[in-house]
């Protein structure tokens, strides 16, 4: 568990529930704010959502492997704003 006062993490995209969950997982106090900054805007799709299909998964301009990503590079960012 990352130790860290509140934060705000924000993405460009609509980020899937589980990403958020997953991050919140690590860093309880941790709110993922997305469609965030405004330009790249799209739906950050899991890989078990794009295997399903489905209307964010079929619409999202991310890969499959970007939620994951941006959980991964969230938490980076929490241990070591830098």
């Amino acid at each position: 568990m990352i130790q860290t006062a509140a934060a705000l993490a924000a993405s460009h995209g609509v980020a899937a529930a589980c990403s958020a969950l997953a991050v919140k997982a690590e860093a309880r106090d941790t709110y993922l704010i997305s469609l965030a900054n405004g330009e790249l805007q799209g739906y950050i799709a899991t890989e078990a959502a794009a295997a399903e299909g489905g209307y964010e998964a079929s619409n999202a301009i991310y890969a499959p492997a970007a939620g994951w990503t941006l959980v991964e590079a969230t938490l980076r960012l929490l241990i070591d704003p830098g």
